[in-house]
């Protein structure tokens, strides 16, 4: 176990070089063979230049930003007390990744993807019933309305598209089970990474004044990596900070809160914040 963070930068900057990355069974299991975790050398620096391109800041700055705003305001407008944060970041993903509409399917996908979520950190014991059970039904689900989505890039190529689904059938090097594979697990890592932020910068400008400056300070700190190094810094690194930016934007300027209940910050197996932190929110 490393804990220096001098040498877990010089870990991350070498994968594929002096180290090399794997995953256990059980989680390759949930996210695929080709989920980019799991993946290795040319396969996954082509997958991970594919994807990154399409997220890299211009474009989110050009192309995202609409729907950014439109999907906060849909949610925030619709029922306020029981939108989640990852349940807006989803639909985003759904969004740039499918070239869904917010409101299509996305009951069961929303659930879908919660069981996939609570499996990942399982006790993998795939038996009727159990939490990893329902994840890997789950993954099929998904694969399911993927490659509905990939038959119909192939069938109708003359519709434009900008997503990245769109992306990985048109370049044509990757199979669809690689290409349902590296969106799955793309949707995974990016909803987690930029709902647990929102979640944890609400609960911290509702707790604490000194919100803004303290993050000010952690983020000089040399151990903060959030998104990794290397060839496998986070796909998402821009979305996330995008997203987070839109997000307490829209929310400080438009809306009061309070809160419904005492919560507390876990630390086991992942941090989050017990109850999800329930607020209510009023119009400003």
């Amino acid at each position: 176990v490393l804990v220096d963070p001098e040498f877990n930068k010089y870990v991350l900057q070498n994968e594929g070089r002096l180290f090399e990355s794997k995953v256990l069974a059980p989680f390759r299991n949930l996210i695929g063979k080709y989920g980019l975790s799991a993946v290795q050398g040319e396969l996954q620096r082509k997958l991970h230049a594919t994807a990154v391109n399409l997220l890299k800041h211009e474009t989110l700055s050009s192309d995202f930003m609409e729907d950014i705003q439109d999907i906060f305001q849909i949610r925030f407008g619709f029922n306020c007390e029981s939108v989640t944060c990852w349940q807006i970041v989803l639909n985003l993903m759904a969004k740039k990744l499918l070239d869904l509409p917010p409101s299509e399917e996305m009951g069961d996908i929303y659930k879908a993807f919660d069981d996939f979520v609570g499996a990942v950190l399982s006790f993998p014991l795939n038996i009727p019933g159990t939490t990893y059970a329902r994840g890997i039904r789950a993954r099929g689900i998904l694969l399911k309305k993927i490659h509905k989505c990939i038959k119909e890039r192939r069938e109708h190529p003359e519709v434009l598209r900008n997503d990245l689904l769109t992306k990985l059938v048109r370049e044509g090097t990757f199979s669809d089970e690689i290409i349902a594979d590296t969106i799955i697990f793309f949707v995974f890592a990016g909803v987690e990474t930029s709902a647990m932020a929102m979640t944890f910068a609400v609960k911290y400008l509702t707790e604490n004044p000194r919100a803004l400056e303290e993050l000010r300070e952690i983020l000089d700190e040399p151990c903060y990596m959030p998104f990794g190094r290397g060839g496998r810094l986070c796909l998402g690194l821009h979305l996330a900070r995008f997203e987070i930016a839109l997000f307490l934007h829209n929310f400080v300027t438009k809306f009061r809160w309070e809160q419904l209940e005492i919560d507390r910050v876990t630390y086991f197996p992942l941090p989050s914040i017990e109850n999800g932190f329930p607020i209510r929110l009023y119009s400003r």
